[in-house]
């Protein structure tokens, strides 16, 4: 796996409902371990610290629409920051035309040409306004003299900095998003390993005991005698498992994507 690939889920439940799920199971355990340890001594109450800890460590790290949010919020910024940048270049042009005026020529060296076409594009701005100062510079002499203060020259370098910086921060932070949320995949992951094992322990010792057999059951019926229906979310460019147990090479599947969005579906043996 390179370091931009993202890790895949073991489980096919929303982050928030796999841990509720957990938590019940730790629940349920700390009840029964009685039962669990005298089936295997490994369920002690190690084995309840160590689960717990999984799960509170799965929880602590925040989970993916919390670090959307946190981007959307620099993105916003970093408009507002482009935005700034334009109206300074608008607002300057009157001077710029009083100071050269019918001097297309040097109006292009201002960037009156291509700012059309670069003006939404993030990097291509950056280039525009690092221009745009250089020239204001050297023909500093020409604007001050048409009213145009050497302030505002100034803050034209401001703004190029500005967005540099936001632009550095916006994409620094997509890096943050995809190495934090393969860690909380990674530890989610963990955590559900426990979870698989304790479903399978669990059953096999209440297989005679329906109400405690159904503790410890992750995918219900809704009603008896009839298939499995497994609901769950995929977040967009993610791979996540559907099931990964009770499998045979009879097992029938019918999926279903109600959502607008295509999705690929792959079996592995």
């Amino acid at each position: 796996m390179s370091n931009t690939d993202l890790l895949k889920r073991t489980f096919h439940f929303a982050d928030p409902v796999a841990l509720q799920k957990a938590r019940v199971f730790l629940s349920c355990l700390t009840r029964d371990i009685s039962d669990f340890g005298a089936f295997d001594s490994d369920f002690n109450a190690d084995y309840l610290t160590k689960f717990g800890n999984l799960i509170e460590a799965a929880a602590a790290i925040p989970d993916h629409e919390y670090m959307q949010d946190q981007l959307a919020i620099k993105t916003t910024e970093l408009k507002d920051i482009m935005e700034a940048a334009r109206k300074a270049f608008r607002f300057m042009k009157p001077f710029i035309e009083k100071a050269f005026p019918n001097r297309k020529d040097i109006w292009n060296l201002f960037g009156y040409d291509n700012f059309s076409g670069i003006r939404n594009n993030q990097e291509r701005l950056t280039a525009f306004i690092a221009r745009l100062h250089e020239t204001a510079v050297k023909y500093s002499a020409e604007l001050i003299a048409a009213g145009y203060p050497q302030e505002k020259i100034d803050l034209i370098k401001f703004y190029q900095n500005n967005i540099v910086k936001a632009n550095v921060d916006q994409d620094d932070f997509k890096i943050v998003i995809k190495n934090q949320t393969n860690e909380r995949i990674k530890k989610m992951n963990d955590m559900w390993e426990v979870v698989l094992h304790i479903n399978r322990i669990g059953k096999l010792i209440y297989e005679d005991d329906y109400s405690k057999y159904q503790q410890y059951v992750l995918y219900h019926s809704s009603t008896q005698g009839e298939p499995d229906v497994l609901q769950g979310n995929v977040p967009a460019g993610e791979t996540v498992v559907i099931l990964q147990e009770n499998i045979v090479p009879s097992t029938v599947f019918k999926l279903k994507n109600p959502g607008t969005t295509g999705m690929e579906y792959l079996s592995f043996p």
